[in-house]
């Protein structure tokens, strides 16, 4: 015990001697009601954003045909940029060009309808995910090509 406590522990009756100011009693309750209402607001709020993220998982769930649209979306930009750099100089250039990307990116029976429907969708996600990257890397070679060819 420090020396405060003790002191105040020795002289409580000096502190109970005067009678509390009017109205204390009342700024302290206010305080401590606003200070409860804060502490409440903030895990109101953690809880509300908690449950806003839970709702839109449950309403939007895991959709295999947008992750496809996502990665052949990504495809195609890379695709712009081989066409973009090749220029439009040399139409055979950009035909033979147009059929090595046909060859990265065309499959004759789609990844996604190749994997079982025992894989469970995180599996399926991270197989589609590595194959379609393998094939972005693909495209990024042969533009680096290109590049350093011009």
């Amino acid at each position: 015990m420090n020396g405060i406590e003790r002191y105040i522990k020795e002289n409580i009756e000096a502190f109970d001697a005067v009678p509390v100011p009017e109205g204390s009693r009342e700024t302290f309750l206010k305080k401590l009601y606003k200070e409860r209402r804060r502490g409440r607001t903030i895990l109101l709020s953690f809880s509300s954003v908690a449950a806003a993220a839970a709702l839109l998982l449950s309403i939007f769930p895991y959709n295999m045909e947008i992750e496809i649209r996502k990665h052949h979306w990504r495809l195609a930009i890379k695709e712009k940029e081989i066409l973009a750099s090749v220029g439009s100089n040399d139409p055979e250039e950009q035909d033979r060009i147009k059929d090595i990307i046909r060859c990265v990116i065309t499959d004759v029976i789609p990844l996604e309808d190749q994997l079982p429907d025992e894989l469970a969708e995180n599996e399926k996600r991270e197989i589609l995910k590595e194959y379609y990257h393998d094939k972005w890397l693909a495209l990024d070679n042969i533009l680096n090509q290109y590049a350093q060819s011009l």
